[in-house]
């Protein structure tokens, strides 16, 4: 029996489809959540990035990024952009890269002091409590001018 050329194409579509879906590990609501987070790393000294700003490059609404991250993620956009730049934060300050102030404006911050009390609020602790835990991870104090010297 002669099969028609459409039939034999769609019959090797579908297994090279079966064979790609096996090998795909992830879903696409992991495809999702990584796009996510590489748009908000890749704006995150932004000052003017935001949700509506995520949501556009992504081509959905602010509701409907609400809605899929609430259901990965358990947490709206807004959230999750000030949680990264928060993450990121921490690292800064326990790699001493800057100053308190610096950081913040390094993490999309205008203001070095709403920086500060998300901070505290999220952490328990002021940024600058939390760069001395830095320093004194990698060998550090700190003098009474603010000058970090290494410890002996």
């Amino acid at each position: 029996m002669k099969t028609s050329n459409s039939t034999s194409f769609r019959n090797h579509f579908s297994e090279n489809v079966l064979i790609l879906n096996t090998y795909n590990h992830l879903s696409r609501e992991e495809v999702f959540f990584q796009k996510v987070k590489q748009l908000i790393h890749t704006n995150i000294g932004n000052e003017q990035f935001s949700v509506e700003l995520l949501a556009k490059q992504l081509h959905l609404s602010v509701s409907q990024l609400n809605r899929k991250l609430n259901q990965i993620i358990n947490k709206p956009a807004g959230q999750l952009i000030r949680d990264m730049r928060m993450n990121h934060a921490t690292q800064l300050l326990l790699n001493n890269a800057a100053s308190v102030g610096e950081i913040a404006y390094q993490v999309g911050y205008e203001n070095p002091t709403h920086f500060s009390r998300g901070f505290k609020r999220k952490f328990g602790c002021a940024p600058s409590e939390y760069s001395k835990i830095g320093m004194r991870k990698n060998g550090q104090t700190m003098r009474k001018n603010g000058q970090r010297t290494e410890k002996a």
